[in-house]
């Protein structure tokens, strides 16, 4: 029994170490991508470009007296270390959080559940569609197409915690929203209000705080909104009335439940920074450092703008105005509804060996 389980730990910390390179490399790959592309420039832009590029390389290099090493390895390095201990951690507290797998079920099953999501955005096109011709065709009198855009912009929450489709075993491919009842609409209400003081607050005394309490405040803030997802959840699906409002808020808050919900946000929040952050991440740093630089180089020396880079530019352009709200909505809507997945299944099976 005992080897057994050794065999088992062993396996367990050589796939975890396995993920962990292999997330510290893919991350790396992705930094290094603008380095690859400025790489193709002439001189003297090239060597100019490289230099802003590899910035952290050569401070490291001087910080550590190898003045004769390529920045670009240490930099490379560097993100790769902190990657793969950052996602050895994050492994870690995920086995421990989820360690019945609901919330790596959950999230399956919502992945299941995203044609529901693209019929809502079919949808939203089609509004879209009817707001530029109203535009195009009635001027000012087009105001009732803004309202019509809100109304199917609000009815969006209506779709992601209708109780039966959420109970199946395998999610239809569409189902009709569902109104929760004023108690819960109300606390929903109050709770976002709640929120977006706080955050607010927040922000404005985070202006000229450390990085170390930034970092405290971001994990508060993540608890926070975790007990407000487990808590308006559950309220949902219960369609809570007002003399259960407190009761079932007090329910949420019991354990087995709140660590199903941290299991869901700390897997797919730590999946999302992992494989698709450093991408997004290297765009971002792309577009909003290392581009204009490159753009004020060129007209100083009056050189023509290469077709390869204005090509480049303009597809790191569409990501960013593209991708964000993309992934923003995909994350939304995988989070509740896999939370939900998860906190109807503790309403059947209550606390599973007590975890």
């Amino acid at each position: 029994m005992n080897d057994s389980s050794h065999r088992s730990s062993a396996r367990r910390i050589g796939r975890d170490a396995f993920l962990s390179a292999l997330a510290g490399a893919w991350a790396t790959f992705c930094l290094l991508l603008p380095r690859l592309v400025y790489s193709l420039l002439d001189e003297p832009v090239r060597a100019h470009m490289l230099e802003i590029v590899d910035t952290v390389g050569i401070a490291l290099a001087r910080k550590l007296s190898l003045p004769g090493l390529p920045a670009w390895p240490l930099q490379a390095l560097l993100v790769f270390a902190t990657v793969a201990f950052g996602t050895l951690l994050w492994l870690r507290l995920l086995r421990w959080l989820d360690r019945d797998q609901s919330a790596r079920q959950a999230l399956g099953w919502s992945l299941r559940a995203l044609p529901m999501l693209l019929l809502w955005c079919f949808g939203l096109g089609l509004v879209f569609g009817v707001m530029t011709l109203a535009n195009a065709y009635l001027g000012s009198y087009a105001v009732w197409s803004m309202a019509l855009l809100l109304i199917y912009l609000l009815s969006l929450p209506l779709f992601f915690l209708r109780r039966e489709p959420i109970a199946s075993d395998r999610p239809p491919l569409a189902w009709l929203p569902s109104f929760p009842g004023w108690p819960v609409a109300a606390a929903i209400g109050i709770a976002c209000v709640l929120l977006m003081s706080a955050a607010a607050v927040a922000e404005q005394a985070l202006q000229s705080s450390p990085a170390a309490v930034g970092l405290v405040v971001s994990a508060a803030a993540w608890l926070l909104q975790s007990f407000a997802l487990a808590t308006l959840t559950l309220l949902w699906l219960r369609r809570s009335s007002w003399k259960r409002l407190a009761t079932d808020t007090r329910d949420a808050w019991r354990w087995f439940r709140l660590r199903r919900v941290f299991a869901v946000r700390w897997r797919l929040d730590g999946l999302f920074t992992l494989f698709v952050g450093p991408l997004l991440f290297a765009v971002a740093l792309d577009t909003i450092f290392f581009q204009p630089e490159l753009l004020r180089t060129l007209d100083a020396l009056q050189l023509a703008r290469p077709p390869m880079l204005m090509s480049w530019v303009a597809l790191a352009d569409a990501a960013m105005q593209l991708w964000w709200p993309a992934i923003g909505l995909i994350l939304l809507w995988l989070t509740l509804t896999a939370s939900a997945r998860a906190l109807l299944q503790t309403e059947d099976d209550g606390p599973v060996n007590g975890s």
